[in-house]
C-alpha cells in the first residue's frame, strides 16, 4: 500500500509511479483554509525529447532562478520529480482540484479527513464488485487487534485478524 508523505506543513504526497503524484494540501485563504487534491502527471509538462516544456519552465523558474539551478539543487531524478509535482499542483487553481473549504480551527484533521475520502470511495467501488452473499460473509467477521504497547522502540508493530464470529443456535 502506497502512504503519504508530508512533505510540508499542510502538504501531503503520494508517488503512484515514477512521474504520477497525488497530492493534497491546505491552502490559506483569509480566516479559512482550501483544502485540495488532485494528480499531477510530470510527463503532461514534458515535451517528446524528455525535457520540460515552457509551462514546467515556467513554474520551475518561480520557485528556482533556473531549471539548471533546480536540477542542481535535487540531482536525484525520483526527488526531482516529487518536487516538481508540487511545484505544478501549487500553481494550479483550487477550483481546478477537488477540494472543500474548512475552518482554521479544525484544518489538520479535516485534511486528513479529506486524504481519507479517497480510500473510503475506492472500498465503495471494490464492494459493489462482489455479491450480496460475500458481503454477508464479511459481515460476519469480527477484527481482532493485538499490539506490542511495552515495546522499547519508537516503532510499533500490530497484528490484524479476522475471526468468525460464533453463532449460538437455541432451540426452542
Amino acid at each position: 500500500m502506497i502512504k503519504w508523505t508530508k512533505t510540508d506543513d499542510l502538504q501531503y504526497v503520494k508517488k503512484i509511479n515514477r512521474e504520477k503524484y497525488k497530492i493534497a494540501e491546505a491552502r490559506y485563504a483569509e480566516d479559512k483554509y482550501i483544502l485540495c487534491k488532485g494528480e499531477v502527471d510530470i510527463t503532461e509538462f514534458m515535451l517528446e525529447d524528455g525535457t520540460y516544456d515552457s509551462q514546467c519552465k515556467s513554474i520551475i523558474n518561480s520557485y528556482y532562478e533556473s531549471v539548471e539551478y533546480f536540477k542542481e539543487c535535487y540531482a536525484d531524478e525520483e526527488t526531482q520529480n516529487q518536487i516538481l509535482a508540487e511545484m505544478i499542483f501549487e500553481s494550479t487553481p483550487y477550483y481546478d482540484t477537488k477540494y472543500k473549504i474548512v475552518s482554521e480551527d479544525d484544518v489538520e484533521q479535516s485534511l486528513f479527513d479529506f486524504m481519507a475520502e479517497e480510500v473510503s470511495e475506492r472500498y465503495e467501488i471494490e464492494l459493489k464488485k462482489y455479491s450480496q452473499s460475500d458481503i454477508r460473509f464479511v459481515i460476519y467477521l469480527s477484527l481482532i487487534h493485538i499490539s506490542e504497547p511495552t515495546r522499547r522502540t519508537p516503532i510499533s508493530y500490530a497484528v490484524f485478524c479476522l475471526k468468525k464470529k460464533k453463532t449460538i443456535n437455541t432451540r426452542i
